[in-house]
Order: structure tokens, then C-alpha cells, then sequence
């Protein structure tokens, strides 16, 4: 991939390189350049990207992470969402507050993906403080990628960074 062609986009705190490529990569890469050239504002694509990452955060909680499944919740926790009438699992879904929690806001140059709930980092990236595992929420896949350089390339046909 030419140096220069990442594109970055801040999740919580993190950031997410996306490499795109495939047979038109090189296109692909002018195009964005060229749309870059005639707008200082990727709104459009962002608003369009975010509804698919909330989609795609929703698909870690049904399935319990992915790729990888989130560690198994301590016998201890079980214990104590039972005796609060919460059930066994599933996880992280005691008031699923945590889950509809997720919200996206997208400026001129940033998408950020953010969670409505102050306890939200320490089960993102885990506290050993605390011995409370990292189950990642937002994680975004080859799938994610793949819709944000379809997303891009529909403005960047259809729009032309008007």
C-alpha cells in the first residue's frame, strides 16, 4: 500500500487503520485523493458508515465477541447477577444499557464511536486493577472495511466530494 494511504478513524480512545485493498486499490486511493481535493467534509460517508458499525458492535453482543468469544463470566458474577434476578447471561447485558449505549458521531475528518456509559472502558480494554477481562465491544472486521470502502466509493461516484 503507497505510504500516505491509510485511513484512520478513532474509535473510543483507539485507532483503526483501514488498508484497503483489493484489484482497484490504486483507483480506489486517487479517487479518495480526488474527493479529498473537492471537500474538506466526509459527513456523508460517515453518517452512512456509522449506522453499519452500530450494526456490527450489536452482531460482538449476540454473539458473545467476535472473533473471539468474550471470557466466561466468574462464578462469583453468576452467582450475584442470580441472586439480583439478573439470570446466568447473557453477558455484559445485565440492564443492557451497556449494549443500546453505543453512539457514533461523525465531523468534516472524524468518525468516533462512543458508549453512553461511564463503565464502558474497563469492559472494553479490561482492568487489571480489578481482574475484569477485556471483552472487546467494538471491534471491526474485514466486513466493516470492506462496507466503509463501498460506503466511500458510492460518494466518491455519486457525490464527487460536492
Amino acid at each position: 500500500m503507497p505510504e500516505g494511504q491509510n485511513t484512520l478513524i478513532r474509535v473510543v480512545g483507539g485507532r483503526v487503520h483501514f488498508s484497503f485493498s483489493d484489484a482497484r486499490e490504486i483507483e480506489f486511493y486517487r479517487d479518495v485523493a480526488d474527493y479529498g481535493e473537492k471537500t474538506s467534509d466526509w459527513r456523508p460517508v460517515f453518517d452512512d458508515f456509522g449506522p453499519h458499525v452500530l450494526k456490527s458492535i450489536d452482531k460482538n453482543f449476540q454473539a458473545q465477541g467476535r472473533p473471539r468469544r468474550w471470557a466466561r463470566l466468574k462464578p462469583n458474577t453468576i452467582r450475584e447477577r442470580i441472586r439480583l434476578g439478573f439470570g446466568r447471561g447473557p453477558i455484559l447485558q445485565r440492564t443492557r444499557r451497556l449494549r443500546k449505549g453505543f453512539r457514533y458521531k461523525s465531523g468534516a475528518r472524524t468518525f468516533r464511536v462512543t458508549n453512553t456509559q461511564k463503565y464502558f472502558p474497563y469492559h472494553q480494554y479490561g482492568s487489571p486493577k480489578t481482574n475484569l477481562p477485556a471483552r472487546k465491544m467494538i471491534v471491526l472486521h474485514a466486513t466493516d472495511k470492506a462496507t466503509f470502502t463501498k460506503i466511500a466509493r458510492k460518494h466518491l461516484t455519486i457525490g464527487g466530494g460536492k
